[in-house]
């Protein structure tokens, strides 16, 4: 008998999920297709013409043939199979072998997951299948809270940090997620290889809890830009998955807005990335209202720029896409993402916990597929 909350593979009948954007969201800086249109292009596309039919062998997804299709579609691939949570109509995900040999041939020594809460699982969900695949996990630290709402930034005061020739500036900001707690776990393989994953907590591409101030080049005036150019410099990361807040984001800022703070974000980031560094962006998940608990009765059904909620993290999420596409498709790029993740777990209303965040083994689920595609030998 399978629980449900524990299955490997879920299954339940999916409806996709096409939305249009209501009046008061346009113009934007990208031309939102509409329902028909999307659908006719992830059914229609040449790309999808060259997979085989639903009696043959499917392609295998790689980085490559994603690539293609977005270059054909201006998104990552939207439609899933009915019987599977997950499964692609594009492709098939190739299963995890030898994540050891992975991580080695990618020269990753070191992830780290940014996020809001949604990071945060999915972090958790990445440590779950490092375990699933033989590794020993444990966690070396974790930081603190002054409160409920108020963060200890003294987690982020490490010799590399403290190394710079500055000063590093906090306030302690009063949070809207409470479950954004950073933490670093050290996961050990039987062939007693290691590699290091690290949380750290964002609700905002701007968060300026803590700034550097320095008379190096090395000033940073946002949290994102501190991590990657003064918190990280010296233990930079191979592989950075990037959970866009969006379900913060959504709340308060536009379409057009994301946008010009994703471009600048990028454009704090990009020049501090490694040679061998690969920025993976996961897309959002759907939000489910009726699943939503008592005491947050006051989200249910609300709008957000003229929609709910999960159709504002389906279009923010395809103007991650619009904004990142020609760093996705530059020849030799590292930056990557992955299919819609809104449309996957839109109807999986079953798995939702609080109408926000899903069973843990979505998380594993979706971070088996991500390192699969990743660690795959094209």
């Amino acid at each position: 008998m399978c629980i449900v909350a524990l299955c490997t593979n879920f299954h339940f009948k999916r409806k996709l999920y096409y939305p249009e954007p209501e009046t008061d969201l346009r113009p934007m800086t990208v031309a939102w297709p509409k329902s028909t249109a999307i659908r006719k292009a992830t059914t229609d596309s040449t790309t999808l013409d060259a997979a085989k039919t639903s009696n043959e062998e499917l392609p295998t997804c790689t980085n490559s043939l994603f690539k293609e299709y977005l270059r054909a579609n201006h998104s990552y691939p939207e439609e899933f199979h009915d019987d599977d949570y997950f499964n692609l109509k594009l492709c098939s995900v190739p299963k995890i072998d030898d994540l050891p040999a992975c991580w080695k041939r990618l020269a990753v020594k070191k992830v780290v997951q940014l996020g809001d809460s949604q990071g945060y699982y999915f972090a958790k969900g990445f440590v779950d299948t490092l375990k699933e695949e033989g590794y020993i996990c444990e966690e070396t630290r974790r930081a603190k809270r002054k409160n409920r709402r108020i963060l200890n930034t003294t987690y982020y005061h490490t010799k590399e940090a403290k190394a710079m020739d500055g000063t590093i500036r906090h306030k302690d900001n009063v949070w809207s997620c409470t479950s954004c707690i950073s933490f670093t776990e050290l996961c050990v393989a039987k062939d007693k290889s290691q590699i290091e994953i690290e949380y750290v907590g964002i609700v905002s591409l701007k968060d300026v809890f803590i700034t550097f101030e320095s008379n190096s080049t090395l000033n940073a005036n946002t949290f994102i830009e501190f991590l990657f150019k003064v918190y990280l410099h010296n233990n930079y990361p191979g592989l950075i998955l990037f959970a866009p807040p969006l379900n913060h984001i959504k709340q308060h800022t536009s379409i057009p807005a994301f946008e010009d703070g994703l471009k600048l974000m990028m454009q704090k980031l990009k020049p501090t990335m490694r040679k061998n560094t690969r920025l993976f962006f996961l897309p959002g998940l759907a939000e489910q209202e009726r699943k939503r608990p008592a005491k947050a009765t006051k989200y249910k059904n609300k709008k957000y720029h003229g929609n709910l909620a999960t159709e504002q993290i389906y279009l923010l999420t395809r103007a991650m896409w619009h904004v990142l596409e020609e760093d996705m498709l530059s020849e030799n790029s590292n930056i990557f993402s992955f299919a819609n993740f809104v449309n996957a777990t839109k109807p999986a209303r079953e798995l939702s916990r609080d109408g926000v965040h899903y069973v843990s083994k979505v998380y594993s689920q979706i971070m088996r597929k991500v390192i699969g595609t990743m660690c795959y030998v094209e």
